[in-house]
């Protein structure tokens, strides 16, 4: 793929990164610090574990992209028929996925010292798909829990859905607390 060919696709992805920032932010910004480790009950998430989550998966599968593509890691088995993931099932939230132990939040954390690492965290991730060469991300894939093998670009659009979610609960926390 030519350098000009894939100035679309950086785009389209770094777009649907900063709109799902943009999504968690307009839910969080103005909710008053004492909410923040509010929970709806004892299983659920407060809003800092949610945004801690978040960074939590981010950071660390930003982290094994960059090792996959560095081979310093072993893809993933790819899927054996192409079909588009579906995203939208990400969104919707219709069945909770339980994460990863490495990816499960701590409570306990400053509502600006998470927000300050979502962000650097979703920069770091816009960065990265702006210098990525997209045919070889293309080519390493890794498993989810919830969509299987993905490769590496529809991961950072699984990235940008999963943040959507999660701001579709945040929405939900906050109307229930």
């Amino acid at each position: 793929m030519k350098k000009d060919s894939m100035k679309a696709p950086k785009k389209h992805l770094s777009g649907l990164l900063a709109r799902s920032l943009q999504a968690i932010e307009k839910q969080v910004l103005d909710v008053p610090a004492e909410k923040w480790n509010l929970k709806v009950n004892a299983e659920s998430w407060s809003i800092e574990e949610i945004i801690h989550h978040l960074i939590l998966v981010e950071v660390q599968r930003l982290q094994q992209l960059k090792d996959l593509l560095e081979g310093r890691r072993e893809s993933a088995s790819a899927r054996a028929e192409f079909q588009k993931p579906n995203f939208d099932q990400i969104r919707r939230r219709e069945s909770p996925v339980k994460p990863r132990e490495d990816m499960e939040p701590s409570p306990g954390i400053p509502a600006k010292v998470l927000l300050a690492g979502l962000r650097r965290a979703r920069n770091e991730t816009m960065d990265f798909v702006q210098a990525a060469d997209l045919t070889q991300l293309e080519r390493v894939w890794l498993n989810t829990i919830s969509l299987g093998p993905l490769n590496g670009v529809e991961f950072i659009e699984f990235l940008a859905a999963h943040m959507e979610r999660h701001a579709k609960q945040i929405e939900d926390v906050l109307k229930s607390i």
